[in-house]
């Protein structure tokens, strides 16, 4: 185990992370409405996504007073509220963003919902996290608002022939090795949220054969439409080793009856790993909100000597327990809970200095690249690494 010495010219790989929106993402169900449902003061918070919402037609306000929450009128109130929704706006389902207020009077938000749904014909769903900012406590997992974006979604009969649903925070291009490799499987029907243009289209996302997550904390969402929509899942996100790519592409040739062929795409990660070798040698690295990659490059013996953890990030009890194992001089700052790196995970002082990853001077900081799952997420950390020394780019 190598000993701490002040990196002299780190590198500083950083995981880019998605901002300014948060319920905004809603908006990317077709033709649901959304009902604010809490007191005048509240609306101060997430401003700019109210007001984004509200120009597009999708966002309503149902303000409370003090007597409508001491009388219950409240109730009432919400239920009037989207019947008028529901009778102007003809929408295809209707969410609820509900306040503080009510959570302290213990609404009892399934039964409500319930009946909202029996009176307007309308299915009606209950955002009940935290109501301030839009974000859960619970680091490290998809957000309430993530798996709402499919609560919508009905059980169905199995397409006639294979097709896959591509869920997950991160976003793919047509260049994805995915999309090749599931032409190659025969797979022609692949549906996306952002295509959705209508919500008969979104429903269509229920007749899948399997659910491909391609962000490594949206896994729970794989989990639950498994339970909810019996439709079976695999990721590839946050994966970088090579042989536990494949095996989740073998995991998904099982499901659709079919094979595929990784062996290009571990040929070509290969030949990545050892050039990344050798233009990295013994330079320290500090890694930037994505603890798997971390990981990966401690277990191929780069040397990894800082994690720095993104706002709203922590370790999960697997993680905390594979650091102290595999690299307890490891330093992890900014880390929600305790970790290697000291109480609360703060650590000596990293390589990369400033906050989000800007390095102190001399150092080479590399502006986080896009996050890419399967093979393409591995080549991409090695080709930042390559291309922070110099090296040639592998495709």
């Amino acid at each position: 185990m190598r000993e701490y010495t002040e990196p002299s010219n780190p590198i500083c790989l950083t995981s880019p992370r998605a901002r300014g929106e948060v319920f905004t993402k809603l908006l990317r169900i077709p033709n649901v409405q959304l009902i604010y449902v809490s007191a005048l003061a509240c609306t101060r918070h997430r401003s700019i996504d109210f007001i984004e919402m509200q120009r597009k037609g999708r966002l309503s306000f149902l303000l409370f007073n003090e007597v409508d929450m001491i009388t219950g009128d409240y109730i009432d109130k919400t239920k009037q509220a989207a019947a008028e929704i529901a009778a102007e706006r003809n929408p295809s389902g209707i969410i609820l963003l509900t306040g503080c207020q009510s959570a302290l009077l213990s609404t009892d938000y399934k039964l409500l919902s319930e009946e909202i749904e029996q009176e307007i014909g309308v299915p009606v769903r209950v955002h009940d996290g935290c109501r301030l900012c839009g974000f859960d406590e619970e680091a490290g997992g998809s957000s309430a608002i993530d798996q709402m974006l499919y609560a919508f979604i009905r059980p169905s009969e199995k397409s006639a022939e294979p097709s896959v649903n591509i869920l997950g925070s991160t976003d793919l291009d047509e260049s994805s090795e995915l999309f090749s490799i599931l032409n190659a499987a025969g797979v022609r029907k692949i549906h996306r949220l952002p295509a959705c243009k209508t919500f008969a289209d979104y429903q269509q996302m229920g007749t899948a054969h399997v659910n491909i997550i391609t962000s490594a904390q949206d896994k729970e969402i794989g989990a639950h439409l498994e339970e909810t929509l019996g439709i079976p899942w695999v990721c590839l996100g946050g994966i970088y080793d090579g042989a536990e790519l494949e095996a989740s592409y073998s995991k998904l040739a099982r499901i659709l009856g079919t094979e595929i062929d990784t062996s290009v795409f571990r040929s070509k990660l290969a030949a990545a790993l050892q050039s990344a070798k050798a233009s990295a040698g013994d330079t320290p690295i500090t890694v930037e909100g994505d603890v798997e990659l971390a990981k990966w490059l401690l277990s191929e013996d780069f040397r990894v000597e800082s994690l720095r953890l993104n706002p709203h990030q922590g370790l999960s009890p697997d993680q905390r327990s594979w650091f102290e194992q595999h690299a307890p001089g490891l330093r992890v700052e900014g880390a929600k809970r305790g970790g290697p790196g000291g109480e609360r995970g703060h650590g000596k002082p990293g390589g990369h200095g400033g906050e989000r990853g800007r390095g102190k001077p001399g150092g080479k900081p590399q502006s986080g690249a896009e996050v890419k799952p399967g093979f393409a997420g591995s080549l991409s950390a090695l080709n930042q690494l390559i291309h922070s020394t110099g090296g040639a780019h592998h495709e």
